[in-house]
């Protein structure tokens, strides 16, 4: 009889027993095969049995090998290693909180501890990763982590040739860890800064340090003592008597999620003992294990940017780590980056970075020029070489609101005066934050909401609410594009304040667009910006076309020789709902009006 064709893919356990059957059809040694009590016919259950049994062993290494198939968290960690990814271990749950009237220049360290309490009552510690200082209130907006324990500057042992120390817990919440090393040329203890690749600007003088994931716990690698066995040394060396300490804080997970009524004794920190703890909100984000999908997304994506900036989030990551970044301890500067295609119009090829002096006590916003170039430098080493980085100035600008609220005096006791001044209070708390940041935001729903939730007379109408942005520019030129970041509402005034050299008459010149609808060209989007003189409360045309303005796209251009020196432009947006998108920087003030609802 003729051999049977192998069936290789069929493994199931009946399949691979039919198959053997098959075979011993071809000969005539063996006729009790086919019969369920014989001897032969348990021997084929044991074949059948084992090569099912490492079938399914090899099925499963195999897909333990690949990132889209594995499924244990041990080949995760084990793949995601030679990608210079580190596994997290615990992530602990987090909260933002509201120090009030804490006084001036007060400081709260690293690790003050927090108590809060779930629904159910039950406690939980939580303490801060940073250090945080009060503002010019007395206040401070902190960010607090949920911590089952914490571990504060624990000597470690290192290894035999000083490159390792190992943390026995994968608990750690990686977002709290603190390594010091006292080496012995240094006087105290020197914090080190974490690493994830070795790169141009870690060297022999680096004091930095790698983190690896294992399944028991973290090591963390000093790369320094690597340096016989390769070209170049990856960071300083520990030389024979240093000593390393670590502080971190393990994590409940999940268990910390849902937890507020925060309080601290703050007998240690230089905020008072009347401080007021208001939670901002419940923690949020816990998490006991790392997320099987996330690894398997965020791992080869960390590998191919391999520390260059490809994203615009790259570029935000590389700057935050350099000597300018937010991240850094001391440092006085936030930043902002977008790419050249969010340019009106867009600026293939470029990087657009914007610095501002964050120090509320300094008197101007402009970052040094020694600073800009680090972040330019930074940025330039990691990008492709087909992008280039360019600076552009922070620009202020104040987005001015007036509404007027009604009430209804039979649903309240307090009186219009009462009731403004808690308004305003909410506003102020919610939205009048430091005029020193980027990317600042205000939608009409949630003012409309908010304003209402203050008290339940009150009854906000949309229409009565009114907004004018003023943009401040700093440095003047022949001609000035001034980008609004934000559609212009067409039937308002776009007016600059300046002056003007048109017409030799100096100061009692105004620019602004053209109030005659004739003037603006749907087909381009632009209307003409004129040159008036005000004479008895009726402005009077001096000069025609001195500039334009796009009022979809938020661009308004002035002329050369129209200006001289520093002006400010006034116009209405188009939309309450407002962001200060790229180098705009805006502060928000209020006008409000209360009032009695009117009885018909």
């Amino acid at each position: 009889m003729a051999n049977p064709e192998i069936q290789i893919g069929k493994l199931e356990f009946d399949d691979i027993k039919d198959s053997i059957k098959q075979y011993l059809q071809t000969q005539d040694v063996f006729s009790d095969y086919n019969f369920e009590g014989s001897a032969a016919s348990t021997l084929l259950d044991i074949l059948a049995y084992n090569t099912t049994y490492y079938a399914f062993y090899s099925n499963m290494i195999a897909n333990e090998m690949f990132f889209d198939t594995a499924q244990k968290l041990s080949s995760l960690i084990s793949l995601a290693k030679p990608l210079g990814y580190t596994v997290p271990g615990a992530k602990s749950a987090k909260s933002t909180v509201l120090l009030r009237a804490g006084g001036i220049g007060s400081t709260i360290p690293r690790y003050q501890r927090f108590t809060g309490r779930d629904e159910s009552g039950g406690s939980f510690t939580f303490f801060t990763f940073q250090s945080y200082s009060s503002d010019e209130n007395g206040d401070a907006l902190i960010e607090v982590h949920q911590g089952s324990r914490l571990f504060d500057k624990i000597e470690t042992i290192l290894n035999q040739d000083r490159t390792k120390a190992f943390i026995s817990t994968v608990n750690i919440d990686i977002n709290s860890l603190v390594v010091e090393v006292k080496t012995p040329d240094d006087t105290k203890f020197v914090e080190w800064i974490s690493s994830g690749s070795i790169n141009q600007n870690v060297d022999e003088t680096s004091r930095v340090y790698f983190l690896e994931r294992t399944d028991a716990g973290f090591f963390v690698v000093f790369g320094g003592n690597y340096a016989t066995d390769v070209d170049r040394q990856a960071g300083l060396a520990l030389p024979e008597g240093s000593k390393v300490r670590l502080s971190y804080v393990t994590s409940s997970g999940e268990i910390g999620n849902g937890v507020g009524n925060f309080n601290s004794d703050f007998s240690s920190t230089t905020f008072n003992d009347n401080t007021i703890v208001e939670t901002k909100s419940l923690s949020e984000g816990g998490a006991s294990d790392p997320n099987i999908e996330s690894i398997k997304f965020f791992a080869p994506k960390f590998f191919a940017a391999q520390n260059r900036a490809v994203t615009k989030q790259d570029a935000l990551a590389i700057i935050g780590n350099s000597p300018v970044g937010e991240g850094v301890e001391n440092s006085d500067y936030k930043f902002t980056v977008w790419g050249g295609e969010e340019q009106d119009p867009p600026y293939y090829g470029r990087v657009f970075v914007s610095l501002i002096n964050s120090d509320e006590g300094s008197t101007s916003i402009d970052p040094d020029i020694t600073d800009i170039q680090t972040a330019l430098t930074n940025l330039q080493e990691r990008l492709t070489i087909s992008i280039l980085p360019e600076y552009v100035g922070p620009v202020s600008s104040i987005l001015r609101l007036g509404m007027t609220v009604t009430y209804d005096e039979g649903k309240t006791n307090l009186n219009a005066e009462q009731l403004k001044s808690n308004i305003t209070t909410y506003l102020n708390d919610t939205y009048a934050t430091s005029q020193r940041a980027f990317n600042k935001s205000i939608d009409l729903a949630e003012l409309v909401t908010g304003i209402s939730s203050v008290d339940s007379s009150l009854n906000v109408d949309p229409s009565e609410i009114s907004t004018t942005l003023e943009i401040a520019q700093k440095i003047s030129n022949n001609g000035r594009q001034v980008l609004a970041k934000n559609s212009i509402l067409q039937s308002s005034s776009v007016s600059v304040s300046s002056t003007p050299t048109v017409g030799n008459l100096g100061d009692a010149i105004t620019i602004r667009n053209s109030v005659n609808p004739a003037d603006f060209n749907s087909d381009t989007g632009y209307g003409k910006i004129n040159a008036y003189q005000e004479e008895n409360n009726t402005l009077v045309l001096v000069k025609e076309n001195v500039g334009k303005v796009n009022y979809e796209r938020g661009i308004v251009i002035i002329d050369p020789g129209v200006l001289t020196g520093e002006f400010t432009l006034s116009i209405r947006p188009k939309k309450i709902s407002f962001v200060s998108k790229q180098e705009l920087l805006s502060n928000f003030e209020f006008a409000v009006t209360v009032k009695k609802e009117s009885i018909n």
